[in-house]
């Protein structure tokens, strides 16, 4: 479990989990995905590239339906992306990254807005 496979995992969930891919979306999120991307950028929080495609990944998997921001916002993807922020102030790719995929998991859902301004969101952007 390094790094470098984490990254390439959630590569493949960007890609899979594109703008058109909601069947894709759903099925990620039942096999775990969402959880899977938090814990590797709770695990490799150090690691940029990784914290960009678990951003990217979340930014794709919180399309549209309420529940996976839901099961996102359990899992903590608000702290972890805020964490990300922190940890990458100077990551312009991060950064943009970071921030879009707070507006797919906060626009909607009071709870994950709740935990992302509770993490330091507001000062992160």
């Amino acid at each position: 479990e390094k790094a470098g496979v984490q990254e390439a995992a959630c590569l493949a969930l960007l890609i899979l989990t594109s703008a058109h891919a909601e069947t894709n979306r759903i099925r990620a999120a039942n096999a775990g995905a969402l959880e899977a991307a938090v814990a590797a950028m709770c695990k490799y929080t150090g690691n940029r590239n990784l914290q960009l495609a678990a951003c990217r990944a979340l930014r794709n998997m919180n399309i549209g339906d309420g529940k996976r921001n839901v099961r996102a916002g359990t899992a903590g993807a608000g702290e972890a992306v805020v964490a990300a922020m922190r940890a990458h102030t100077g990551a312009a790719g991060v950064q943009a990254a970071a921030c879009r995929a707070l507006i797919n998991l906060t626009s909607n859902n009071a709870e994950n807005r709740t935990c992302a301004e509770t993490a330091g969101a507001v000062e992160a952007v």
